[in-house]
């Protein structure tokens, strides 16, 4: 008893001895402001003296009946100790698993296959990276929960539990923009949660390209020569636009000069073939410069191309030759025999006559005749990558006899001598 006693105490004692040093403070303080200001006269508040009568009250009550006192500090401990138990439990108990986001993918449709027939719509998926397709809706259509913005005939289904695709009825529109639009209620599974609601894509944009250009020889007629230029689009093209669009010039002093030109397509307009003119050689070498403006459009509307595109062709001069490469080859004849053939490959079609008469060829001596006899080993000369090889040397070297060899046509880029 006496050491409940001594417990309940010691709050007491501790509060008073807490007041007893705050009351010297409060009094060095006093004394310091009286030195300084003058005496000061300080009474104490109302509080601290209600304070000081229900304490000296409290501690008559622990005296008199130390037992219930600490029957009721007991029963504040256990009560603060069964809150606090109480509370871990609550935070450790087993909690409901919070709702994954699930995101999605728009996978935009790729151009149509015009050139399958038949021409094949591609369609749009939307990939979700978790299950969110309603069990009995797997395999059908969604129903009311989804719509597209603008609206497009077309037909919508799960393809599984989460991949949804849609299939127009017709063909996409060209470069237009739309969005796919979900009700939660209607189109997920209620225990999927997919925060975005609204979805937007592209359809496939009008596009053109130039897949090849060149400058033409007729094989037959060395006189007929032109620019031809192959395009390509990812849709039927607008032929009216497209040729509006269209200009060719020859780069050519004091000025450009516009030229004419034909324009064919294939049988669906996904390619488009011009054709310049007949191209009279210049004295100097020059280029034909293709130029589509922009604003060509695909024959079913929708946005334009909006790039310009100029494309040139190098046109030889009326003197202009060029060796473009030279291999020697061993090819079998008529009769199965190896023969050794010079090829030679031209900037332009030419003549074999004209060939013959401006080719020549050496087999070039074993040795260096700059070479002393003492210092030539057995090792040939390694006449590689030389050119224009001087007099004395053509002089020790064996001339060839270069006997053409019948091309197809008359003229040709490619000119073949026997040896």
């Amino acid at each position: 008893m006496d050491l409940i006693r001594w417990l309940l105490r010691l709050p007491v004692r501790a509060a008073q001895g807490i007041w007893f040093v705050l009351r010297g403070v409060l009094r060095l303080l006093g004394t310091v402001f009286g030195a300084v200001f003058g005496e000061v006269t300080w009474r104490a508040p109302r509080w601290a003296g209600t304070l000081g009568s229900a304490s000296a009250a409290s501690w008559g009550g622990v005296r008199r009946r130390p037992g219930l006192s600490a029957g009721v500090v007991a029963t504040v401990l256990v009560l603060a100790l069964a809150g606090w138990q109480a509370e871990r439990w609550w935070k450790s108990r087993p909690q409901p698993p919070k709702p994954v986001a699930i995101s999605a993918h728009v996978g935009a449709p790729e151009s149509t296959r015009y050139d399958a027939d038949p021409v094949t719509v591609n369609p749009l998926t939307i990939t979700f990276s978790g299950s969110v397709a309603p069990l009995d809706k797997v395999g059908k259509a969604p129903g009311e929960g989804v719509a597209m913005q603008p609206a497009l005939d077309g037909a919508w289904s799960w393809s599984n539990d989460r991949t949804l695709t849609f299939t127009p009825a017709v063909d996409w529109p060209v470069g237009q923009h739309y969005e796919v639009v979900f009700d939660r209620a209607k189109a997920f599974a209620a225990q999927a949660w997919v925060p975005e609601t609204k979805l937007g894509f592209d359809s496939a944009p009008f596009k053109l390209s130039v897949a090849n250009s060149e400058f033409y020889q007729d094989p037959e007629d060395a006189g007929l020569k032109k620019a031809i230029f192959t395009l390509k689009f990812s849709h039927p093209v607008d032929s009216a636009e497209f040729e509006k669009r269209l200009s060719l010039t020859l780069a050519a002093q004091p000025k450009p000069q516009p030229r004419k030109f034909v324009v064919s397509y294939d049988r669906k307009k996904l390619s488009a073939f011009v054709h310049s003119e007949p191209l009279t050689l210049a004295k100097d070498a020059g280029s034909i410069d293709l130029r589509i403006e922009r604003g060509v459009r695909a024959a079913a509307g929708g946005t334009a191309f909006a790039d310009a595109s100029d494309t040139l062709v190098a046109v030889p001069g009326l003197y202009s030759l060029d060796v473009n490469g030279m291999d020697a080859v061993l090819v079998d004849n008529t009769h199965f025999e190896p023969e050794q053939v010079l090829n030679f490959q031209l900037s332009q079609a030419i003549g074999e006559k004209e060939a013959a008469a401006a080719v020549q060829a050496w087999l070039l001596p074993l040795y260096n005749p700059d070479t002393p006899e003492d210092q030539r080993g057995d090792a040939p000369y390694d006449w590689s990558g030389q050119t224009n090889p001087p007099e004395k040397v053509l002089r020790a070297a064996q001339k060839l006899d270069l006997d053409p060899v019948a091309g197809e046509r008359d003229y040709n880029a490619t000119i073949s001598f026997k040896y």
